[in-house]
């Protein structure tokens, strides 16, 4: 267990460290904050998309599309490894619903 003083005295190194190197330190902050910046757009993007369809194809055709998985899960099995299931597609079922 870490006492008061380890604390301290490794709270000390890490600041010194940052001080001393700041264009590192810089560019290490504004890099993490681009990337998350950059995760946020893309989660957005991606929801626009997804709405927008969905709204296109209602307009087209006066229907709502339903995707659900068709696959049962079986609990007495072992769940295979990703590396076991590479390449297989789970099979999906397309519902129109017209409104």
């Amino acid at each position: 267990m870490l006492d008061m003083v380890d604390v301290l005295w490794l709270l000390n190194t890490a600041l010194k460290d940052l001080f001393s190197r700041k264009t590192r330190s810089i560019l290490t902050i504004a890099s993490i904050a681009i990337g998350i910046a950059l995760l946020f757009s893309l989660i957005s993007l991606v929801n626009g998309v997804k709405s927008r369809s969905a709204t296109m194809i209602r307009q087209l055709t006066s229907a709502d599309i339903i995707i659900r998985n068709t696959t049962r899960v079986d609990t007495s099995t072992v769940i295979p490894s990703p590396e076991e299931t590479r390449g297989f597609i789970r099979p999906i079922a397309l519902s129109l619903i017209h409104s």
